[in-house]
């Protein structure tokens, strides 16, 4: 294996210095070894010696002693065997730095001493890394004792100006075109709600151009003469190259894409050559490494003349590859195709991570083939959604029993794109992977679209009111099936007092409903039974509820819940959102453990089908369709989802209705729902995204075509859009047309002055009977909570 690293490198050669690794092999035993690393290390490089002590610990079965010292100018010497990382001040470190002079790095095996050094901190760094993917593995290290090459160096490495001949910086700033690069005035300025331009993304940039903005400002802090005007931005689709580049992130450009390409989901670098420095990240979750390096490298490259001014330089070539620990599941069989190649990844959160493979190879023949290879290779389908509803679209979920590893495969061309006008979609396949380790899989009972139950009552969907004068609002909505079991979205935020809004008004009101049903309080016996409780995403006015009952009522007797079904976002997703939460992800197994015999966390993905008695539950979509933007705002972190209802009757008659709930999606998800599923959108009912604000476009809404819409906000909003057809807020506009524009609509239903109760019959929704589920008094719409828009209104 060893000698295979000599092929492997000997590519890695910069201009100014080519990799020379000895073909003769030394063994040290670590037995008694002890790890010796320079106190001048950066934190970065410190970080990464200790991970060296660690590994090589678990690999030899004995714990490595180690030590950082300071070079105080005096030779050490020492008999004992040791792994010296740094100008360490001793004999041997100090023969090797020797002998790669200013500008490279070496590692040499010296008797009972291995050394791994650098002409400086970030060069040393470069040379443990080396060492560390080559020989801190198995293969290299049995029993107590190490295998390496006798000797790697690479020296003159060259260095490159960071200002031209005038002193101007030379270097221009290149990231990928779909980066949100303007801030818009920032959060606090940024009127978003008023921004007419549904493509000028968030309040604040992506975090690539955080990035780009802070080696910009480095690289002008460097230099006592260049501007930040002299490091232009650049984007990856731009034709010509400059001489100088800084190229940041996941981008397209192919001499990128070919480094990038080398590295594993969890691994981060820098490349540089002819003129080009690479800072190698597969997603925002590895980027800060990627960056921390860069900022190590400039450190290390910054010394100040005679006058005391600041001379930076950057070496003209090298490459550093390291890896961050973590548990993503990334061993599992790819796509190969022509015209197929990795665009790029996604933490997804809870140890998920998200593969998106995009080209001229997306398509449907060369999807099937990458399932047929994941079957040959020992996955098997545990649940599929082929088409559905004629669409293009293929969903699968594969398990490998042996290993626990998980992929959800899915191909999405996007069909409706092009007719929907949406231009930030990308055609992909894409593969979210975890393991059974860290997430939970469906049960069987609950994929099976063959339900049985014993009706008891008519389905009812109840809107839960708020209490708006003391500042609570949000969304809460039950579902009483046939069979008298319920399914939750949301809860609110709970600030209300306890008979207008918080834990203990849901409880009253499933108790009271359970009642209407059963006419008797729940049992042990007989328990209140909450099959789902779908979560839209983490915020106050939407999860709070739901934290707060499961604490309280989840150990009661007379409760019974099965099934969460919820996507978390990841930290790196949530970066310049502009209001991101994440109880829910950060304290689940808490709420588990809140419940009696817990329940199941269903991630659920796009594409998946559950049945609960009388219910089918559609994910429409996900954060994980967000990719190749950013989330901008938290909102578009939001799970769509889409219930259909079918109600029955003694005499076999069936009739289904069906509802989109868009919880509080915005205009990114919007667009992928639009371009995902176009006509297809279809459905009797609508929940209105973000309570009527700044969610998703009128266009998605002309889509859906509902005639019951479920408005989770105060009816002053209703009374007040009547004014707005006009109105120079896109989302005002929006409101107005959903509100009083719309063809179609029948009934609206405002979360306010009555929890709102209907029917869903065989004849299907029952406009004519609508109850308070508290009194059961029968509504009377007043236009303002309750609005009958039929004609003649009944």
């Amino acid at each position: 294996m060893l000698l295979s690293v000599v092929a492997l490198f000997a590519s890695c050669s910069g201009k100014g210095g080519e990799l020379k690794i000895s073909k003769k092999l030394a063994t040290v035993d670590l037995s008694e070894a002890e790890v010796v690393f320079d106190a001048m290390l950066s934190e970065g490089g410190r970080q990464k010696a200790n991970q060296l002590v660690d590994q090589l610990s678990d690999l030899v079965g004995s714990s490595l002693r180690a030590k950082q010292v300071l070079n105080d100018g005096e030779e050490i010497e020492d008999d004992a065997p040791l792994i010296l990382i740094g100008d360490t001040g001793y004999k041997e470190s100090n023969k090797v730095l020797g002998k790669v002079g200013d500008n490279g790095w070496g590692i040499q095996v010296i008797g009972n001493k291995i050394v791994i050094v650098g002409s400086n901190a970030f060069l040393t760094r470069m040379a443990l890394a080396f060492f560390i993917n080559n020989y801190v593995n198995e293969d290299a290290v049995k029993g107590s004792e190490i295998s390496v090459n006798k000797k790697v160096e690479q020296r003159e490495l060259g260095t490159m100006s960071i200002t031209n001949s005038d002193g101007e910086g030379q270097f221009a700033m290149v990231y990928n075109s779909w980066t949100d690069d303007y801030d818009n005035g920032g959060r606090d300025n940024y009127n978003y709600a008023g921004d007419n331009n549904p493509t000028t993304g968030g309040a604040d940039v992506d975090y690539i151009y955080e990035v780009v903005e802070d080696i910009r400002t480095s690289l002008v802090k460097a230099t006592t003469t260049a501007k930040s005007r002299n490091f232009p931005n650049k984007l990856d689709t731009t034709d010509t190259e400059n001489e100088y580049e800084i190229l940041v992130g996941n981008m397209q450009r192919e001499d990128y894409k070919a480094e990038l390409s080398k590295l594993s989901v969890n691994e981060y670098g820098i490349t540089i050559k002819d003129g080009k420095v690479m800072l190698l990240a597969w997603n925002d979750a590895t980027l800060p490494y990627a960056h921390d390096l860069f900022k190590d490298m400039l450190t290390a490259y910054t010394t100040e003349d005679e006058d005391g001014n600041s001379v930076a330089v950057l070496p003209a070539s090298g490459t550093i590859v390291e890896t961050i620990a973590l548990t993503w599941e990334a061993d599992f069989p790819k796509p190969e195709a022509d015209g197929l190649y990795l665009h790029g990844t996604l933490d997804v959160a809870e140890n998920c991570i998200e593969y998106i493979y995009a080209g001229d190879g997306v398509t449907e023949a060369n999807y099937l083939a990458y399932c047929q290879k994941l079957e040959a290779n020992g996955y098997t389908t545990i649940e599929e959604n082929v088409k559905p509803m004629g669409t293009e679209n293929i969903f699968r979920y594969y398990l490998n029993e042996e290993t626990g590893s998980t992929l959800y495969v899915y191909y999405s061309p996007y069909q409706y794109a092009a007719e929907q006008k949406v231009k930030d979609t990308l055609a992909s396949i894409r593969i979210v992977s975890s393991n059974t380790k860290y997430i939970d899989l469906a049960d069987e009972s609950i994929l099976n679209p063959n339900q049985t139950w014993t009706k008891v009552t008519e389905t009812m969907v109840t809107s839960l009111t708020h209490d708006y004068s003391v500042g609570s609002w949000g969304l809460a909505y039950i579902i009483t099936l046939e069979d008298g079991s319920f399914i939750i979205f949301d809860g609110g935020i709970g600030t209300g007092t306890n008979k207008l809004d918080n834990k203990d008004r849901l409880w009253n009101v499933l108790n009271s409903l359970y009642k209407k049903v059963f006419g008797t309080e729940p049992t042990a016996a007989k328990p209140i039974h909450v099959r789902a409780w779908m979560l839209t995403h983490e915020h106050s006015d939407h999860m709070n509820v739901f934290i707060q009952f499961l604490k309280t009522y989840g150990k009661r007797s007379n409760f019974r819940f099965d099934n969460f079904l919820f996507n978390a976002t990841s930290d790196s997703e949530q970066i310049n959102s502009n209001n991101p939460q994440s109880s829910v992800r950060k304290g689940l197994e808490g709420l588990k453990s809140s419940v009696n015999g817990g329940f199941k966390y269903l991630k659920v993905h796009t594409g998946q089908k559950f049945y609960f008695a009388n219910c089918e539950v559609d994910i429409m979509g996900t954060h994980e369709d967000t990719y190749p933007k950013k989330l901008e705002y938290f909102n578009n972190s939001t799970t769509t989802f889409k219930t259909v209802l079918t109600s029955t009757d003694n005499a076999g008659n069936k009739t289904t209705t069906d509802c989109i709930w868009l919880g509080d999606l915005e205009r990114i998800g919007s667009r992928r729902l639009r371009a995902m599923w176009g006509e297809n959108m279809k459905a009797d009912q609508v929940q209105i995204a973000h309570h009527g604000g700044n969610g998703v476009e009128a266009d998605l809404y002309t889509l859906i075509d509902a005639e019951l819409i479920w408005w989770p906000t105060s009816g002053n909003r209703y009374v007040n859009a009547a004014n707005w057809q006009n109105n120079k807020t896109w989302c005002n506009q929006a409101a107005w047309y959903y509100g009083y524009g719309m063809p179609g609509v029948k009934m609206i239903v405002m979360s306010d002055g009555f929890d709102y109760t209907m029917k869903f019959t065989t004849a299907g929704i029952d406009y004519d009977n609508i109850y308070d589920a508290n009194s059961w008094e029968k509504m009377t719409p007043d236009g303002r909570n309750l609005i009958d828009k039929r004609t003649p209104a009944a």
